[in-house]
């Protein structure tokens, strides 16, 4: 009889755990996915989102509980139908909040998120770029909304207003090396 090496028996034992932790891996993948019970989960179609929609959004009148009766022993009680509760009603319908016109303006010293509701401009968050950092702020609302950066060398004043609704940068900048301060439009 020929007796195997230890080389050979090393390799032999190893390919033997390889391809058990190989087998426990892709059960335990499958497992993952289908859950420990068995029960596997799957993305709902489009049409099942929309009737799962459906059934959430329904009127009011119809996810209404049926309003309880007042007992005989209460001294208000009267006889007939109850009067519904104002709890009962659907609640009114308020006038949209008219929220205005967002937009991300890009200037060559950060950015800068602003909003026009009519005409008055805010200043939601901004950004500066590499090597600036924000010196003063007006956020607003205001018909013009000011922000300043700032670098070592150049300060950049936008002024941020609402052209026709829509919120518009400009930008004026001054540089400690002679520049000419007029900047340009964004």
């Amino acid at each position: 009889m020929i007796r195997p090496s230890r080389t050979a028996l090393g390799l032999f034992g190893w390919v033997v755990a390889a391809a058990a932790a190989i087998t426990a891996g892709i059960f335990a993948v499958g497992a993952i996915g289908s859950g420990i019970s068995g029960n596997s989960t799957s993305p709902l179609s489009n049409q099942a989102v929309a009737k799962a929609l459906a059934q959430t959004t329904a009127s009011p009148a119809q996810t209404r509980s049926p309003v309880p009766s007042p007992s005989r022993s209460s001294p208000t009680s009267r006889t007939g139908p109850t009067a519904p509760r104002s709890s009962d009603r659907p609640p009114r319908r308020s006038a949209p909040v008219r929220r205005g016109i967002t937009r991300v303006l890009n200037v060559h010293v950060g950015s800068i998120v602003a909003n026009c509701t009519s005409s008055l401009a805010t200043l939601q968050s901004w950004s500066p770029g590499q090597g600036y950092a924000t010196d003063s702020v007006q956020r607003g609302p205001q018909a013009v909304a000011r922000i300043t950066f700032k670098s070592s060398s150049i300060e950049v004043k936008v002024a941020v207003l609402c052209a026709n609704g829509v919120p518009t940068a400009q930008q004026d900048s001054d540089d400690d090396h002679g520049g000419d301060g007029r900047g340009g439009r964004h």
